[in-house]
């Protein structure tokens, strides 16, 4: 299935193969946990959907994980992030805040 080829594609471009075929297992290929937050971003981008990692622990092999993917229908990934115009004025976080007014509580140096 497309699902599958693309799963296929991705696994064997991160790991650095010529080609995963349907029964090859992300973990036996080479893959760990680092790798599979890669395999899980690149999936979400081609896929255009949500595939948390842990998607590629319950069902480590190519066909494995587009079954999974297909009963396990999640929304639309989230929006790539891009940049954003930086106010002038950057506001505080709550713990900047805080150390801000207990510097001033205690008489500390402006």
């Amino acid at each position: 299935t497309p699902v599958e080829k693309t799963i296929a594609d991705i696994y064997a471009d991160v790991l650095g193969l010529d080609h995963a075929g349907l029964d090859d297992d992300f973990f036996t290929l080479g893959g760990d946990s680092l790798i599979a937050t890669r395999v899980a971003t690149r999936l979400q981008l081609a896929l255009g959907r949500e595939v948390p990692v842990r998607y590629l622990f319950e069902a480590p092999t190519v066909a494995g994980l587009a079954e999974h993917l297909d009963q396990h229908r999640s929304g639309p990934a989230r929006p790539v992030l891009g940049p954003r115009v930086r106010p002038e004025r950057v506001p505080l976080s709550f713990a900047q805040s805080r150390l801000w007014f207990l510097n001033r509580f205690e008489g500390g140096v402006a």
